[in-house]
């Protein structure tokens, strides 16, 4: 069984203290759809998280209890696919992360969220045809707005917090773990 380092614990407990933080967010905006901390969150732990597991596994629980919360609906596997990705791309992100990765991925991101679930909602709701896809995506651009806005806002908030924190307390630096034989 792995050991884990006092500093690993306690980046780890940080870094899901600003997830589950900003948690309480995706209350507060309810007049603004799809303006969310959601996106930026997962984007966020598969950056900050040290252990990939655990950055797929919570953004997924937060969706579960505040879905249990607000309610579910029938494309709901297509947010859950959207929020994967947004995982994937924090990955990536967090290798030698800079502005320039966040920018790309936070947008990255927020097109394909709008891309997934909105080929989601038009699978359930819209006719089939090609009109009915171009309808589809063409209602949701306000909502994409509002995707982009949350996640740029929400993600300049999470990792600002992080990297100050990172400069005030050294110890919070993530550290690869050891490769064993």
């Amino acid at each position: 069984m792995e050991s884990i380092s006092v500093e690993s614990l306690r980046r780890t407990l940080f870094v899901t203290s600003l997830v589950v933080a900003g948690v309480a967010c995706r209350f507060l905006f309810t007049d603004l759809p799809n303006f969310a901390p959601v996106g930026a969150l997962a984007l966020f732990a598969g950056a900050a998280f040290v252990d990939k597991r655990i950055a797929l596994i919570l953004p997924m629980i937060v969706m579960l209890i505040s879905d249990w919360i607000i309610g579910f609906h029938p494309s709901v596997l297509y947010v859950y696919i959207g929020m994967a990705v947004y995982v994937a791309l924090g990955i990536w992100a967090g290798r030698g992360f800079n502005a320039a990765k966040f920018i790309s991925a936070t947008f990255a991101g927020s097109v394909s969220f709008f891309l997934i679930t909105n080929f989601g909602y038009f699978l359930g709701y819209c006719p089939k045809t090609w009109q009915g896809l171009i309808d589809c995506y063409a209602m949701a651009i306000p909502f994409f707005r509002n995707t982009l806005a949350g996640d740029f806002l929400f993600g300049t908030v999470l990792f600002s917090s992080l990297a100050i924190a990172e400069r005030l307390k050294p110890g919070l630096r993530a550290v690869a773990p050891a490769k064993t034989r």
